[in-house]
């Protein structure tokens, strides 16, 4: 809820944080409006002929501290109050939005370590600030053009140049000189600590979000469709009003405005300017491009329309259409990321750390762990409410068991156990998938109703998160189910090409992440149509998957498929899971192999997944067989009579194009 922000805020240090953020960016907002909305006054200091901008420092400073949001938002804000008020000069503030990234991205990528880096940054972002806002001027008003000179366009560099370094030097010393206490309150500040350093040198930095990835991947390329579609439409709009009007380009242009003049206007204009400057003092350079930039501002300023084409003001119209799409967007991302994405991965996280950890530390970790409460009582509240209800279940359930195992017999124990069993399963029908099978109906309705790919994307994503959850909820369900015995298995027709896809699908991801290979032997002779038990024979081959990628740390992991023809409606498939992993001893090879589901487990983790597995083949009339050499590498496999549908062969013997 909203309610913890404000009361974070009762800590002195973060009411000095926000103070300090708040007075940042009405300094630089109002440095940028004195430059746009007071032609440039007040915003150099002038020393002999040179010029020095400083008005962009507080710009700089609130970008490189607090990330893209405040810096994009407020550029918004001053680019609508200038489309109101001056539209003519609204197309201004696009330079400023590739300076936000010029400032972004040194920050992000850990620039400020290294003193070189920094002046790379500043010379990169006073190119942008300095000749960028130049050549955008000069690109909406083609005249500008004709004022470019060498001198000129070394002249704007160093007059940007003092004022980016400044800034940059400013930022480094606060990310290198202050304690980590202090910039741990900044976005970036989390990216010049000592802890970040000591993960990333031993490869334990921090999981990016799967699906916040796939959100930001979503909403790029929307940035990049919507302002090529804009440019696109730009360069083509002027042709086509000259093809509807029965007229070549070049005769409409000429017709709107008349630009035979415009060199010589541009010439004469550059010679009275020396002539002005010689008259004020002998050595005085004129720079043509500041005087084109004066001629503009003052232009902007009186209400004078500037030298354009209908062609210039589509390139205006252009820059100024991104400057609405692309920090909507961003701040669009932003908001979805924390307010649906952050909740939904860290739940995931939670409960992946809740089942990793031992049973003896699980209450450890549930008082440890922070608040991970949304902010909005949504389905992603039910959602969390439900796994808070589940977690307390199970420590009671664990409590129970625990509590009462020394000092009541074995049938008071069991009467307590299925009372606590009862509660819990109830408690995990009503609460737990009642929301998420509302998220997922929601989901459907938004998959069936919509048009757009990106938003189809988002609705795939939040499928596959909510599938993931139930897919943690079968898991306990399915513990619980085989300690009552109510375990059933269930044979169906199914297709072992599509097993072994969703498998791949599944543990991907974990083995990209670990940087191994995916190997697939399937049998050429694999029948496309089995009947069986499908659910449980994929969810065995996962297991084996997921334990072999989980326990190997480079190398590979191979899945091998092969079948033995027993008749024409019959045979025996064999799978087997082989990994370059650390290997087990006997002794832990003999622990696994006998491991089975009872309320009297003392291991928790890999033994119930084996134990599981275990069950699950003794119930297919099969058994586990594994083989493992430390150090080496481990082999894991199974044996399962299958009755035979469908004899072609083809679609399941070629699910990756590996056929070996």
């Amino acid at each position: 809820m909203l309610s913890k922000r404000w009361e974070a805020l009762r800590n002195p240090r973060k009411k000095r944080h926000v103070i300090y953020a708040v007075l940042i960016f009405a300094l630089a907002v109002l440095l940028l409006g004195m430059f746009f909305f007071y032609g440039g006054s007040y915003s150099y200091i002038d020393i002999h002929y040179a010029r020095f901008a400083y008005y962009n420092l507080p710009f700089i400073v609130l970008t490189g501290l607090y990330g893209l949001l405040p810096s994009v938002f407020m550029l918004l804000v001053m680019f609508v109050y200038a489309v109101f008020t001056n539209v003519e000069e609204a197309y201004l503030f696009f330079p400023y939005l590739v300076a936000t990234l010029a400032v972004y991205l040194p920050v992000r990528k850990r620039w400020l370590k290294k003193p070189e880096r920094v002046i790379v940054a500043a010379v990169l972002l006073a190119l942008v600030l300095g000749n960028g806002h130049f050549l955008v001027m000069a690109f909406a008003n083609p005249i500008g053009f004709l004022y470019i000179s060498p001198f000129g366009q070394m002249a704007l560099f160093l007059s940007e140049l003092p004022e980016c370094l400044l800034g940059m030097i400013l930022l480094w010393m606060f990310y290198q000189k202050t304690s980590e206490e202090q910039r741990k309150d900044f976005i970036f500040g989390r990216f010049y600590t000592k802890e970040y350093d000591t993960r990333l040198a031993t490869g334990l930095q921090e999981k990016r979000s799967i699906l916040g990835g796939h959100v930001l991947a979503c909403f790029i390329f929307s940035i990049v469709l919507l302002c090529s579609s804009a440019i696109l439409i730009s360069m083509t709009m002027f042709n086509l009003y000259a093809v509807s009007s029965g007229r070549t380009s070049e005769e409409v242009l000429h017709r709107d405005v008349d630009t035979s003049d415009w060199r010589d206007r541009v010439l004469a204009d550059i010679d009275r300017g020396e002539e002005e400057m010689k008259e004020i003092d002998a050595s005085a350079i004129s720079i043509p491009e500041f005087r084109f930039i004066n001629h503009i501002r003052q232009s902007y300023l009186l209400g004078l329309p500037p030298d354009v084409t209908p062609v210039s003001l589509l390139r205006q119209l252009t820059m100024m259409m991104i400057m609405i799409v692309v920090p909507m967007l961003i701040l669009s991302n932003e908001i979805l990321q924390r307010f649906v994405i952050k909740p939904i991965t860290d739940m995931e996280a939670f409960m992946t750390g809740y089942v990793a950890t031992e049973e003896s530390h699980r209450k450890q970790y549930v008082e440890e762990s922070p608040d991970i409460t949304p902010y909005f009582k949504s389905e992603l509240y039910q959602l969390h409410e439900a796994l808070k209800i589940l977690v307390n279940d199970v420590e009671h359930y664990v409590d129970t068991i625990q509590h009462h195992r020394t000092v009541e017999d074995d049938l008071r124990i069991q009467r307590l156990a299925a009372e606590a069993k009862s509660s819990f399963l109830a408690n995990m029908s009503n609460q737990i998938r009642s929301p998420i099978n509302s998220i997922l109906g929601m989901d459907t309705m938004i998959l069936n109703s919509t048009r757009e790919m990106d938003t189809k994307a988002f609705a795939g994503d939040i499928r596959d998160a909510a599938k993931a959850l139930m897919g943690v909820v079968n898991d306990i369900l399915d513990y619980s189910k085989i300690e009552t015995g109510g375990l059933d298995i269930v044979p169906v027709q199914y297709d072992l090409g599509t097993t072994i896809r969703t498998v791949h699908d599944m543990v991907v991801g974990m083995a990209d992440e670990k940087e191994l290979e995916l190997h697939y032997e399937i049998d050429e002779q694999l029948p496309s149509l089995l009947e069986g038990d499908e659910i449980r024979i994929r969810q065995c081959m996962l297991n084996l998957m997921t334990n072999a990628v989980k326990y190997t740390k480079r190398g590979s992991v191979t899945l091998g498929i092969t079948t033995t023809k027993i008749s024409d409606y019959a045979i025996h498939l064999k799978v087997v899971v082989r990994d370059t992993g650390v290997g087990m001893n006997e002794e832990k090879v003999q622990r696994l192999l006998q491991a089975r589901v009872t309320s009297e487990m003392e291991e928790p983790g890999d033994r119930i997944g084996m134990a599981i597995v275990n069950y699950l083949l003794e119930s297919m009339g099969s058994q586990l067989v594994l083989k493992s050499i430390p150090g080496v590498g481990t082999e894991v496999g199974f044996t399962l009579t299958q009755n035979v549908v469908d004899w072609n062969h083809g679609s399941s013997a070629d699910v990756f194009g590996i056929n070996t």
